[in-house]
């Protein structure tokens, strides 16, 4: 190749055609490719998806061999690192790779908002990178998927299939009442439910319903799917944490009302104390004093109250 002074050495990959990969320094994996990108390489499924994301994709180790297996497979490489997008552009153009769109991107910040959602979201996920991190890449994964992928199918599997067979049965319902109300309205539903996907519980969905005309002038109900998990958790965890303030607040609403009640009355007798007294009274002397009415305190002497007091 010509001279470039981040060069390193070639790599090549014997399956697909023998790519061939020019690996720079400050990379990662420029010795030979790494056992991961390997086993994900030998694991993948046989039918050829529409959309691959290849999250972290380096100098192209990953993403070029699948894009020569998928030739009309779309795959959206993108990195954190500009000079790995680079090489990996220039691997995918010397192995007349045509069907490659790179560009950097820090995780999925710099993916177009309205762009197209992916079959597969691919990442050889370095561990130093930490578990919140990670967790982080599955959970807003999970919005940029497929419903196809959602829900554990391939598209072909899930075209002119009742989608309702997805929904979980509590929330059947629910379905069926949206779908009613778009017959009979012609105006698109949406509507939060539980779906059965491919994972081993349901996941929170938001369900788009329209209909639509297709080539044939044919009327279709088209359902448009997306993972609200996450934001169901959050409004779970809100939901608790709003019953725990309730409760705590009650709590101080009782103690305060036992020692408002403590601190007005004697605790031998129960009878109010001075401090009410002057309380109430000044209380009754603005009423008087803002409606011109009369005002009238009666006061006892009582004498020898000690043994009126022993007599009680």
């Amino acid at each position: 190749m010509k001279y470039d002074p981040w060069y390193k050495t070639t790599l090549t990959l014997p399956t697909e055609g023998r790519l061939r990969f020019d690996i720079p320094h400050d990379l990662f994996s420029t010795i030979r490719i790494d056992e991961g990108t390997l086993l994900l390489l030998e694991n993948l499924p046989d039918f050829s998806p529409k959309n691959i994301l290849d999250m972290g994709c380096g100098y192209g180790a990953l993403g070029l061999p699948i894009a020569a297996k998928f030739p009309n497979t779309r795959i959206e490489m993108v990195d954190r690192d500009l000079l790995a997008v680079a090489w990996a552009a220039k691997n995918a153009e010397h192995n007349h790779l045509t069907n490659v769109l790179t560009h950097g991107s820090l995780g999925y910040r710099d993916l177009a908002p309205s762009g197209p959602k992916f079959d597969w979201i691919l990442c050889n996920v370095p561990a130093r990178i930490g578990r919140p991190f990670i967790k982080s890449l599955l959970k807003r994964g999970r919005d940029r998927l497929t419903a196809a992928t959602l829900l554990g199918v391939t598209k072909k599997n899930l075209q002119n299939q009742l989608f309702s067979r997805f929904i979980l049965r509590e929330h059947q319902d629910i379905f069926f009442m949206g779908r009613k109300l778009l017959a009979e309205t012609g105006q698109a539903q949406t509507l939060e439910c539980q779906i059965l996907g491919k994972a081993p519980v349901p996941f929170w969905a938001r369900l788009e319903m329209i209909f639509v005309q297709n080539l044939a002038s044919l009327w279709e109900f088209r359902v448009m799917l997306s993972d609200i998990s996450p934001s169901k958790l959050i409004e779970a965890q809100l939901v608790n944490a709003k019953a725990t303030l309730d409760t705590a607040h009650a709590e101080l609403q009782r103690a305060f009302l036992i020692e408002k009640q403590a601190a007005r009355t004697d605790s031998l007798t129960g009878q109010y104390n001075r401090r009410h007294f002057f309380e109430y009274g000044d209380y009754e002397f603005n009423v008087s004093l803002r409606y011109e009415s009369p005002l009238t305190i009666i006061m006892f002497d009582v004498d020898h109250l000690k043994v009126v007091n022993d007599t009680l």
